[in-house]
């Protein structure tokens, strides 16, 4: 992949995925891909979590279950299902995202990425991700619009880290700006961080 023509596209992003799983420590691990017919999740157990509209949308249609993409959890842990995943892993973190309005829906190196909830309606379905490993905890940053745009730029992530060179670190920030829906200052350096860690 060359930083001049990112991965703007889901279905791009699959076919980049599915030409890289050779590359995967395990062979079996899942890659993302759409569902197939029949085998679609049913949106009740994510509604009664309060999760937004563009996630349950995009996790209905596309399997997330244990994905990696490079640094990047789609998802936590899930043994039976998707939706009691999510409810088992943000059980065992009160003390780590004390915020009733997140719930954990992926990772990058452990730290949580997150969506919006809401009680009596759904968030605008942005994506957040949150610095525990350090011990510092600061603010939670916003990393995406949405789901599908979090994956997007996940995959486009991976897609430099694999280059690993300077080039690809200087001008990271021009395939957030072309992939992303109006990213700010504050998105474009945390994705710029991922990077850096991601060939250090």
């Amino acid at each position: 992949m060359s930083v001049a023509a990112p991965l703007r596209t889901l279905a791009n992003c699959m076919a980049f995925l599915q030409s890289q799983h050779h590359l995967l420590a395990i062979p079996n691990d899942p890659v993302l891909h759409p569902r197939h017919s029949g085998a679609e999740l049913t949106t009740g157990g994510f509604r009664a979590l309060g999760l937004p509209a563009s996630y349950i949308d995009f996790c209905c249609a596309n399997f997330v279950e244990n994905v990696q993409v490079g640094h990047v959890g789609l998802s936590p842990f899930c043994k039976s299902g998707l939706v009691d995943g999510l409810i088992a892993h943000n059980a065992m973190l009160p003390a780590v995202i004390p915020s009733t309005e997140r719930m954990v829906v992926g990772a990058y190196e452990g730290d949580p990425i997150m969506v919006k909830i809401a009680s009596h309606r759904h968030g605008d379905g942005s994506v957040f991700y949150q610095d525990i490993s350090s011990g510092f905890f600061p603010t939670e940053v916003k990393i995406a619009a949405s789901f599908q745009e979090f994956v997007i730029l996940a995959t486009n992530l991976y897609a430099c880290s694999l280059k690993g060179n300077a080039y690809d670190l200087d001008m990271f920030p021009h395939v957030i700006r072309t992939t992303a829906q109006d990213p700010d200052d504050q998105t474009i350096t945390q994705w710029s961080r991922f990077l850096a860690m991601s060939i250090a």
